[in-house]
């Protein structure tokens, strides 16, 4: 829950449906919050996933919580100047120590504006690869996947990553 208040942030909320309970725990012996169940629709929101890779901005779409989970349905956004067209956002194990997240991105953009994305530490695969992206023209049609535990000292190795693209009309 601590990543949630500077990684999701701004815009509107509309449509807000929230339920709490509040109970005895007979097993600490206190009162206090027992559960949490909630839908939205997000306005011009902001997600803040890795600290060295562009936000998701402008985001609009459907927010929906439990005890366990966050989950935003992305039904447009922006990332460094790229709109997606949709996506998902969900971040889990709330009701653990250890907490995570796992996002999915459907773009449509040039080829050049897809590999800069990935290009962004700690990925890096454009570099990694040698590839110029400015020396390449087309289209993409590009889905990023990323699924990793919400901490402070995030490494390359800490990260599950997968993208699949669709090129038309390349040239070098």
């Amino acid at each position: 829950w601590e990543w949630c208040k500077d990684g999701i942030f701004g815009g509107d909320a509309k449509n807000a449906h929230f339920e709490f309970d509040f109970g005895y725990d007979a097993k600490t012996k206190q009162f206090g919050f027992q559960d949490i169940r909630g839908s939205a629709y997000i306005e011009d929101s902001n997600i803040r996933y890795i600290d060295t890779m562009p936000m998701v901005t402008n985001v609009y779409g459907t927010f929906g919580v439990d005890n366990t989970s966050i989950n935003i349905a992305l039904d447009k956004a922006k990332s460094d100047g790229i709109l997606l067209d949709s996506g998902q956002v969900r971040i889990y194990d709330l009701d653990k120590y250890n907490n995570y997240i796992s996002i999915k991105l459907l773009s449509n953009s040039s080829i050049s504006d897809a590999l800069k994305l990935i290009d962004h530490p700690p990925l890096e695969f454009t570099s990694e690869l040698g590839l110029k992206p400015d020396l390449l023209k087309g289209s993409a049609e590009t889905e990023l996947a990323l699924d990793f535990e919400l901490k402070k000292d995030l490494g390359y190795d800490d990260i599950k990553v997968g993208v699949k693209a669709k090129l038309q009309d390349v040239e070098v």
